[in-house]
């Protein structure tokens, strides 16, 4: 599989990606169950009395991810999927911006423009036993706090999936193979 990053996404300088093999996908542990539902009614109390309009939320739309917030500034509550789905949403929330997850790493992937429109999780279920996932950074963060986020991210992934990974920083017009 080819990851391909064009320039058609200026606003994001470093895109991070986890490339994750040989992990077990199953039901969400009580932990990130909690950890999730946490995340969204602070962040429904973070905008219960703001429009989403005036946040920096707005600099993510249109995407999947705002639709997400939109839907959680109006108590519609994310349900619980999967691990993988679930903890993906999580990072979402947690670092406040988009992260997708895609389990289907067969066919190439190319960030594009239409990037942010994908779902933030694709073909991910219990039979997925290798993803990528793509963290979509503000460009007010360093180069060090991008990796600082996707080392975490990663032991995270692994603590609750197992399997091994790799982590990469795209920058713009790049291209990355990773073997499924």
């Amino acid at each position: 599989m080819k990851i391909i990053r064009t320039d058609a996404l200026n606003e994001f300088e470093r895109i991070g990606l986890i490339h994750y093999t040989k992990i077990q996908v199953g039901h969400s542990p009580q932990m990130l169950r909690g950890r999730l539902r946490l995340f969204q009614e602070q962040l429904f109390f973070e905008l219960e009395d703001r429009p989403l309009q005036e946040t920096s939320f707005t600099q993510f739309q249109p995407s999947t991810f705002y639709d997400t917030i939109e839907k959680i500034q109006r108590e519609e509550w994310q349900s619980l999927t999967n691990s993988g789905e679930d903890i993906n949403l999580l990072y979402a929330l947690q670092f406040s911006f988009p992260v997708h997850l895609n389990g289907n790493i067969q066919d190439d992937y190319i960030i594009d423009s239409g990037a942010l429109q994908r779902p933030l999780t694709e073909m991910v279920d219990e039979s997925t036993t290798a993803a990528i996932q793509l963290f979509y950074f503000p460009n007010e963060l360093t180069e060090e706090e991008c990796q600082q986020r996707l080392e975490a991210a990663r032991q995270f992934f692994f603590q609750i999936h197992g399997g091994t990974s790799t982590t990469h920083i795209l920058k713009t017009n790049q291209t990355l193979e990773v073997i499924a």
